[in-house]
């Protein structure tokens, strides 16, 4: 996950609005996994 941290928080193409790490895992979780979003309780903590 090198680089991680200088490409977010980013604005999503798609959508228009703030993304950060989190939001882009659930994102692409359920677009293209076609699966439920993890929880934030269940998200690993990233710092």
């Amino acid at each position: 996950m090198k680089g991680v941290a200088t490409r977010y928080p980013a604005i999503d193409a798609a959508s228009g609005r703030l993304f950060n790490l989190e939001d882009r895992i659930n994102q692409c979780t359920t677009r293209h996994k076609q699966a439920a979003a993890m929880p934030p309780s269940l998200m690993p903590c990233w710092a």
